[in-house]
């Protein structure tokens, strides 16, 4: 089983239409929203609940922000040293491509890493031949390569999974051998024009950005705490059921804003 982070369904059929995957039966998932890798594999995998929905994420037990700033995005970036505590879906993969460690060379060179992932995970598979009868591995690059480099580069490195796929079962041609590719979201290729800071966006719309409900309480309304994990997709703010639907309402009619929860 191939655990590969958002694959987009017009990649694959790419890729189909230029003989990858050619005997393998396609079906297209409806993911949940906000569509994010760690609660989607969390689900997927019925693994146990992460901590917060998000590495980074607002405690209401402790009225604080966890993991907040630079130190959750590279807490994102980097889970294998933190994943027993907080990515228990990691457990689910016996390999992880090129490893975690080299998250940066995947965002700074993805082709190379996923080379090189491929490189390290065929020869991981070869050794649970006989071993065991399921094999579980993780590749990420794929989804790094939509953000970055597009459809086409993605639907190259599907084609280059399936030859080596092809390759690894020629190899081995006294087992028989199934491969299930199982991927959490899709990938919309699209160029985001701006990138929307959920702090400056609250005070655009006269939301004071606080960062517990105790602070918030010593504001004037409206206020909130506000989480932010991408810029490119949603974000979170949390304040008190009595001007929950007000800073909604502001929050709305913003432009960078297409839809309110």
């Amino acid at each position: 089983f191939l655990g590969i982070d958002g694959v987009s369904r017009e990649a694959i059929d790419i890729a189909r239409a230029q003989g990858a995957f050619a005997d393998y039966s396609v079906a297209t998932m409806v993911p949940m929203y906000p569509a994010t890798s760690d609660a989607s594999w969390t689900r997927i995998l019925h693994a146990p609940q992460l901590n917060g929905y998000e590495y980074t994420y607002y405690d209401g037990a402790k009225d604080e922000v966890i993991n907040a700033g630079l130190g959750g995005l590279v807490g994102h970036a980097l889970p294998v040293a933190t994943f027993d505590a907080n990515f228990p879906y990691y457990r689910a993969f016996e390999s992880h491509g090129a490893g975690y460690f080299e998250s940066f060379e995947d965002y700074s060179d993805p082709l190379l890493a996923y080379t090189r992932g491929l490189e390290e995970l065929f020869p991981v598979l070869a050794g649970r031949l006989g071993a065991a009868d399921v094999a579980t591995a993780y590749i990420v690059e794929p989804d790094v390569a939509a953000h970055a480099l597009g459809r086409e580069s993605m639907a190259e490195m599907l084609i280059a999974l399936s030859d080596r796929i092809s390759q690894f079962r020629s190899n081995h041609p006294d087992v028989d051998i199934d491969f299930t590719l199982v991927s959490d979201h899709g990938s919309d290729h699209t160029s985001k024009p701006i990138e929307v800071d959920a702090v400056a966006l609250a005070r655009r719309v006269g939301v004071t950005p606080v960062q517990s409900m105790a602070e918030g309480a010593q504001h004037e309304e409206p206020w909130a705490v506000v989480i932010e994990h991408t810029q490119t997709t949603y974000g979170v703010m949390h304040t008190s059921d009595a001007q929950a639907e007000s800073v909604a309402a502001r929050v709305s009619l913003d432009d960078a804003v297409d839809l309110v929860v």
